[in-house]
């Protein structure tokens, strides 16, 4: 499905959202648990210091300059009177405002040293429309992972915003206690939660999991067996982006925006970007398998 071109690519809603991402991995950080914020609508019209940010306002303004790839003098940091539906227009004006837009994710390295790596919005745009497929009959989403995530970012708000699919941030509790799933839902989530994971699912309701090494080939068997309808795995980083997919413990099938290039090689021909690693073992012209983690690009 392709996205209305008029529409921003981002709304103040979505930029709620990820504030309160944000909010949530700061405040972990320095309690060493997770807090409990309302749902992004219904932060709407309080301010941060009616949620208890006070203290916490310049780290995760800092966490949002970094993640939206804004300097300092593009975004003021807000006011503990400030609403969040203030500061999310505000970063909507700022991110909008910069030429080109773009977002950049932190990960690390095979060495275990933080890595930054820099999307433009047409780059995860293509991601997004690429993988969207993924959400056939998709009737709502649940997100059990950060959105200041890249995996977060792109499957649990970009792909339904563009889709116009609800989507909705739940805490990753084993049981998905957020929200109680339904028939038609799409949970999202990392593998630690996938392997903690105890409900008793809805008719239809299906799973998509990201995954860097390779997901170990039970947990296909593991979803069918507890009743959802499928388990997709995303394979890639916030280096790559989404790479490739698969619905059982086959190889990956790539995704559209990129193709085979050489014997170990990935080209992303929108960029010119490629992605080599000794590891990665074509199996068919857009299949592949990989035997460790993800080595890099170039």
């Amino acid at each position: 499905m392709r996205a209305d071109e008029k529409k921003p690519f981002l709304s103040p809603l979505d930029f709620m959202r990820i504030a309160r991402s944000a909010s949530i991995a700061v405040m972990r950080s320095a309690r060493g648990a997770a807090p409990s914020l309302p749902r992004a609508l219904e932060l709407e019209d309080r301010t941060l210091g009616e949620a208890g940010l006070t203290a916490f306002i310049p780290a995760v303004h800092s966490m949002l300059l970094d993640l939206l790839n804004l300097g300092r003098d593009d975004l003021q940091a807000p006011e503990p009177s400030d609403s969040f539906a203030s500061w999310a227009e505000s970063m909507a004006r700022a991110f909008g405002a910069k030429r080109p837009p773009s977002l950049a994710f932190t990960d690390r390295d095979a060495l275990g040293a933080p890595r930054r790596t820099v999307h433009t919005a047409a780059m995860l745009a293509e991601e997004a429309d690429s993988a969207s497929f993924l959400f056939s009959g998709r009737r709502r989403v649940l997100a059990a992972v950060p959105l200041i995530h890249s995996f977060g970012f792109v499957f649990g708000l970009l792909i339904p915003r563009r889709l116009r699919i609800p989507s909705a941030d739940v805490p990753p509790s084993p049981a998905l206690s957020g929200r109680p799933l339904q028939k038609g839902d799409m949970a999202v989530l990392f593998p630690q939660l996938l392997k903690l994971l105890s409900i008793a699912p809805p008719p239809d309701a299906a799973l998509l999991c990201s995954s860097s090494p390779p997901l170990e080939t039970q947990y296909f068997r593991t979803a069918r067996s507890a009743g959802f309808l499928s388990l997709a795995e995303i394979y890639g980083t916030s280096l790559t982006g989404a790479l490739g997919w698969r619905k059982s413990g086959e190889p990956y099938e790539l995704f559209g925006h990129f193709v085979r290039h050489g014997e170990k090689s990935i080209l992303r021909p929108s960029t010119g970007t490629t992605l080599t690693s000794s590891r990665l073992q074509w199996r068919r012209e857009r299949h592949f398998s990989r035997t460790a983690d993800q080595d890099g690009g170039k």
